[in-house]
């Protein structure tokens, strides 16, 4: 469910947001340029969907390799808090493997790295969460204030067809 409910929350968020957008794009539009206008909106849609793509896995990116030197400024092999981290586990490691003692603080140093190389790339995506999280929410105000504009009939639409009488 930790996975499973934000999906189904953008999905329906996405149903209601497209429908919406597509709506109100097009409601200004004659008549015979819905068609037109509706394919610019998903041509722009999918472009913006690129690009932003491309703008978070480059902040993601960034980010990563931001907390990776701020860990890696943290992580020498010969603190005292590696040691106490890295002993421990060294020891459990040579009990349960059967790995020499220089062997076991091999893996045990290993496994640290890559623990936190995994909570560096956590924390550059939870970076980028909020950082669309917090665009999401500066840009639903202009989006609240804006005027749905009316649509302008085109030239014989709304009269009634003639009936021919025999």
């Amino acid at each position: 469910w930790v996975i499973m409910l934000p999906i189904i929350l953008r999905g329906i968020g996405f149903g209601m947001l497209f429908i919406t957008i597509q709506s109100i794009s097009v409601s200004g539009l004659a008549h015979d340029k819905i068609a037109q206008g509706s394919s610019m909106i998903a041509l722009a849609r999918q472009i913006g969907a690129s690009f932003g793509v491309a703008v978070i896995g480059t902040i993601v990116n960034t980010r990563q390799i931001f907390h990776q030197a701020v860990v890696g400024e943290n992580m020498n092999a010969w603190s005292d808090t590696f040691r106490s981290a890295a002993g421990p586990l060294a020891s459990a490691i040579q009990q349960n493997v059967g790995a020499s003692t220089r062997q076991a603080m091999t893996l045990a140093q290993s496994a640290i790295t890559q623990t936190a190389s995994g909570q560096s790339f956590i924390d550059s995506i939870n970076d980028a969460f909020w950082l669309v999280t917090i665009l999401i929410v500066l840009l639903t105000i202009p989006v609240l204030l804006l005027k749905i504009p009316k649509r302008k009939p085109t030239p014989g639409e709304g009269k009634p067809e003639a009936v021919i009488l025999e």
